[in-house]
Order: structure tokens, then C-alpha cells, then sequence
């Protein structure tokens, strides 16, 4: 017995032939990098069925067990320390994608950090390797051309910019998404297109400036344009995407810049208490509060703090059931001016679907829900949103003229 190694056994529901051709490729394809956890040899049963692999034994804790008892694990880590991982983790991810393997998921446990804070990689076996896919691990999050059913689930260096750049955020962030996720029905659903970082403020949910808003502040403005190039824009738009090596240069940047002996020590820790005081330079004052906020945040929010731009707007009367009630200056931008505008109450309403009808006036087929029957009445079952919206429009535009006839007599 080796005390240099351990045993990995495999659940029977991995063991299928695909993974059994990937393990055998592997042992035919030995690979030697520090910090990449290669099987070095397989294990079978007395049946002689491949049931586990033989690993190097390391004494290490995943990232994922690390941000889930942080006060625990980075006790004795400062913000430097977290730099220097994020870089070791992109070396690392360069020599993978050398030996065209790709990580396919973003997988916190698949991460491990020794007691000199360095990065390995751990389960090689469910990351793509060639020809054989990665393996989907339940709940984590991927490239989204990967995550469609017509997906052909094959992970490539454009989807791993993304997976890479989620990773990087939740480990600056301890462990936290860049998303704000809500619930809807009781189901977490990620809310992917807002116009900042950590906070994608939402309603109904209106975070408070919490540690994440502080540990953003001290952020260089080029590592957040980087994450909201990756991670917002990049969402959809594949080529937006730092790749691995621009992450290299910004991080080393980074790291210069923050071993500097005049930087604030506030930048240091791992949860700051408060935000960065701003720079005159690069920022301006919010239109209501007066607040600091960067050029670049300004440009998008239509010159509001992100507290004023989520939280403060104009009433407006619900489209559906007529209630008054705050339209965010955010909603307003998203929607614009002239779009109807709808309650957090009618919002939900519109996604209980209750039939599918055809309209008696255009011949299409279309989903009737509970905010369409509040809003139309027995209308929409008969006639589509859209034809029953251009109906009303028309009266709208008579009523109009009445009124300005009326006026000029």
C-alpha cells in the first residue's frame, strides 16, 4: 500500500462506456503538471469491471468547502492572497486548454487549495478531454450556448471564458455569484442582464450596499470592465469574453498594483466594511443623492447612483389593474417611456399560464394567462394580446383627437 496515494472509487451511475473510454485515454495519456490531479492507474474488481482510479494523495480542501466556512478557511488571507490564486488557477486553465482540455462547468469542488494556498485541480475525469465530453454537474453553472437542450454539450475555449470569469468573481467574492438570483414560484432563477455588478438589483429584491458592494468599490476599473465585458455583455455576445491570457495580464496588474506600499489598507481585506472613497477624476455626483459614482456606471444608470437608479422613479398606473404604484428609473430605461408598465402583483400573475387559445381575428395560436385575463378580460379568449393592444390603441388615438378638437374650439 502506497501512503503516497489513495483510492477513488466511482458511483455506477458515472461508469458508463463513454467514461470508461475517457479513463483509459487518460491512463495511455499520462499527464505530469503540478497542481493537475491525473488518475495514475485504474482499479478493477474481482469481476475485472474498471470501478475506481489510483490518485496522487494531497493534503487539500476544496474552494467550495473553503467559501462555504470562510471565517474558518481564510483566516490569515488577505486580498493579495486571493490575486495570487486567481492567477495560478488562469496558469493552470492555459496548460489545460494546452492538452485541449476544457473545463465545461464552473465547479468550486473540482478546485482544491493547500496549506500554501495553491491551486490544483481535482475530478480531470468530468472535465471534456478531446473528444469526450465534460461531464454536467447538477446546479453548476456553464457557457449558456451550452446550457440549450440543442446544445451538443461540447465545451470549447469560448465557452470556458466564461466559466473562468464566473470563477474568478466567486473567488474574489468568497463564493458569490454574480448574479442576484430570485424566486419565482419557488423556483431560483438567475437574473442574468442588469447594468451592474454584484448587485443585479431586481424587484422585487432591492439589496442593500453590502459587503459585495464594498469589496466592488476596490476593484480597478479595468478588472470590473473585465467582469461585466465576460459576464453581461459577454453573456450573449461570445466574443466579448476576456480570454485566459487577457485575464493573466489584468491580474498581474492587479497584483502589482495592490502589493503597492501606498495602496489603502482597506483594499487588503477580504471584507471591507465600507466603499472606496471615490476618484474626483473618474467619477461624478449622482443626479439625486449626490452620491459618487464612476463615469463608466453613470454612462449606463443615465447619471444616478445604483441605489438611486433601482430604487427611486416615477409612479405610474398599472397597465393591468390600474394601481399606482414606483416604476424604478431603472425599469424606465429597460422598458422606455411608452411601454406598459406593470406591478410586482400583476407581474406574477402574468406567468401562471391558464390556456392556449386561437385568435378569431389574426388565426394564430397563443398562451392566455392569469395578468391577460385581469388585464383583457373574457376578451382574450377570443382575441390575441396583440390584436386586442392594437384595438385599444385606436380608440386611445380617437379619444385624442376628440380631446384636441375640443381644446382648439
Amino acid at each position: 500500500k502506497d501512503p503516497e496515494t489513495i483510492i477513488k472509487i466511482f458511483g455506477t451511475n458515472s461508469l458508463n462506456a463513454s467514461m470508461i473510454a475517457k479513463l483509459e485515454t487518460m491512463m495511455e495519456n499520462q499527464v505530469n503538471i503540478d497542481g493537475i490531479e491525473w488518475p495514475r492507474a485504474l482499479i478493477k474488481n474481482a469481476a475485472g469491471d474498471i470501478v475506481g482510479c489510483v490518485m496522487r494523495k494531497i493534503n487539500t480542501t476544496s474552494l467550495q468547502v473553503m467559501c462555504n466556512s470562510r471565517e474558518y478557511y481564510f483566516h490569515g488571507y488577505n486580498r493579495i492572497d486571493l490575486v495570487k490564486m486567481a492567477l495560478d488557477y488562469l496558469n493552470k486553465v492555459a496548460k489545460l486548454h494546452e492538452l485541449n482540455i476544457f473545463l465545461g462547468v464552473e465547479d468550486l469542488n473540482a478546485i482544491a487549495i493547500d496549506a500554501y494556498k495553491k491551486v490544483s485541480f481535482l475530478n480531470l475525469e468530468r472535465m471534456q478531454i478531446g473528444d469526450y465530453p465534460y461531464l454536467p454537474v447538477l446546479n453548476a453553472v456553464t457557457a449558456p450556448e451550452l446550457s440549450s437542450e440543442l446544445s451538443a454539450n461540447m465545451a470549447g475555449e469560448i465557452s470556458d471564458r466564461y466559466v473562468v470569469a464566473y470563477t474568478l468573481f466567486k473567488l474574489l467574492f468568497l463564493g458569490r455569484s454574480p448574479y442576484v438570483t430570485s424566486h419565482l414560484q419557488g423556483v431560483p432563477v438567475d437574473k442574468l442582464t442588469a447594468f451592474r455588478f454584484p448587485e443585479n438589483v431586481f424587484d422585487p429584491m432591492v439589496p442593500p450596499k453590502d459587503e459585495a458592494f464594498y469589496i466592488w468599490s476596490y476593484l480597478p476599473q479595468y478588472i470590473k470592465e473585465a467582469f461585466i465585458s465576460s459576464l453581461s455583455t459577454g453573456y450573449h455576445e461570445s466574443d466579448r469574453r476576456k480570454t485566459v491570457n487577457e485575464w493573466l495580464v489584468l491580474m498581474n496588474k492587479f497584483l502589482a498594483e495592490i502589493t503597492n506600499p501606498a495602496v489603502a489598507p482597506m483594499a487588503l481585506e477580504l471584507s471591507p466594511s465600507r466603499a472606496a472613497s471615490a476618484d474626483s477624476s473618474n467619477s461624478v455626483e449622482c443626479k439625486l443623492c449626490r452620491s459618487a459614482v464612476s463615469k463608466i456606471d453613470a454612462s449606463v444608470t443615465d447619471g444616478f447612483c445604483h441605489h438611486c437608479f433601482n430604487q427611486r422613479g416615477r409612479l405610474a398606473k398599472c397597465s393591468c389593474c390600474g394601481k399606482t404604484f414606483l416604476v424604478s428609473y431603472r425599469d424606465i430605461k429597460v422598458g422606455g417611456d411608452d411601454s406598459p408598465k406593470f406591478c410586482q402583483s400583476c407581474k406574477t400573475k402574468f406567468m401562471h399560464t391558464k390556456t392556449i387559445s386561437k385568435c378569431h381575428e389574426c388565426n394564430r395560436s397563443y398562451v392566455v394567462t392569469e395578468g391577460d385575463e385581469l388585464m383583457y378580460g373574457s376578451e382574450i379568449y377570443s382575441r390575441c394580446q396583440d390584436c386586442l393592444k392594437a384595438e385599444r390603441d385606436k380608440k386611445k388615438e380617437a379619444e385624442a383627437k376628440v380631446d384636441s378638437m375640443i381644446t382648439k374650439k
